[in-house]
């Protein structure tokens, strides 16, 4: 509420010749902030554009049962793990059809009703790259293995901390 206005302070910038004066009020630089968090949001945006693949794509979330949740919380190393299982997980599946997918996963550690609820957020192309480096298209994805798989990994791993 107090972004961008005089409660945070401003720059004043004045021209010596034309006497023009212009005053640039400081914001809070928190990507909470629904003003400031979108220039983080377009900065991500620009970089994801310009490296990932010119093809369609799905969104994909991973969640994190409620009882592993505390493990995380305590030990926030043990989040690189829900990554891992993800990551194993796609691979495995589009190995059986020959192909290596490309996927973003970004981490996300609290809800909309911002309590602590861990998920990750994934960008997974509709295909993959065969072995000669051929990006082939797949026109059904089965999203009930990739949550059998998801399931089976991340308890997998998690059994061995």
């Amino acid at each position: 509420m107090i972004c961008g206005t005089n409660a945070l302070g401003y720059s004043q910038f004045d021209c010596p010749k034309c006497k023009n004066s212009y005053t640039v009020f400081h914001t809070c630089k928190s990507r909470f902030c629904p003003s400031c968090g979108i220039k983080y949001i377009k900065q991500r945006l620009e970089v994801l554009e310009s490296t990932i693949l010119n093809v369609k794509h799905r969104h994909l979330v991973f969640t994190i049962p409620k009882e592993l949740r505390p493990i995380l919380r305590e030990d926030r190393y043990n989040i690189n793990f829900v990554f891992e299982a993800v990551r194993i997980t796609l691979l495995e599946v589009f190995e059986e059809k020959g192909l290596i997918p490309g996927f973003v996963s970004v981490l996300h550690t609290f809800g909309r009703n911002i309590k602590w609820n861990p998920h990750i957020h994934v960008l997974l192309t509709e295909g993959g790259l065969n072995k000669k480096g051929k990006f082939i298209t797949l026109d059904y994805i089965s999203f009930e293995l990739l949550r059998k798989k998801y399931q089976y990994n991340l308890l997998n791993i998690f059994s061995k901390i």
